[in-house]
């Protein structure tokens, strides 16, 4: 989900109709939107509230807000599969938004480690030595009207990384999720 958008997974949709199994990598900042869940229950979706601020004066005096709920009507086209995703600290963005449909919704499976704890509309720019700067636009909240920053979403089944595991390369987490499936 983090490299392939909407439009590219629907060319895909024919292809994979015959599996049962799916596994869905959250790790980094997805580029499809929350909708693509949809596709994979019959049920409607709980989904996060989007908080757009709206200053009338300046230096940010008079702040209101409009908050634009989240729906996602369920398109069945791809019920009863078994589901999986991939999250861990690098879960950001809509990939957090995401993984928190899933997770409250019962959707599939959470393997892996913590997320960031920032799901919002960001803008994520690199920086020198491989790491990136995301910066947080638009907050997203709950149907309680708690705001959803600083809460990281805890994985169904956590996995802790191995410092010899990383040195020879392994996937810790997608391993999991491999024998998660194979069960």
């Amino acid at each position: 989900m983090t490299l392939m958008a909407d439009n590219q997974f629907k060319e895909y949709l024919k292809l994979i109709e015959d599996y049962d199994n799916f596994i869905f990598d959250l790790r980094g900042e997805a580029k499809m939107s929350e909708h693509v869940v949809s596709l994979f229950t019959d049920k409607e979706l709980k989904s996060v509230n989007w908080e757009i601020p709206i200053y009338t004066y300046p230096e940010k005096f008079k702040k209101s807000r409009e908050i634009i709920k989240g729906e996602l009507n369920a398109k069945s086209r791809f019920k009863n599969k078994q589901l999986v995703f991939l999250i861990n600290e690098r879960t950001i963005g809509y990939s957090e938004i995401i993984a928190r449909i899933v997770k409250e919704n019962g959707l599939g499976t959470l393997i892996g480690r913590p997320s960031n704890g920032n799901p919002s509309e960001t803008i994520t720019t690199r920086l020198a030595g491989g790491f990136n700067i995301s910066v947080s636009v638009i907050n997203c909240y709950d149907n309680y009207d708690m705001s959803l920053i600083n809460k990281p979403i805890i994985p169904d089944i956590l996995v802790e990384d191995n410092l010899e595991y990383i040195l020879k390369g392994r996937d810790t987490i997608i391993e999991n999720a491999l024998r998660f499936l194979n069960k």
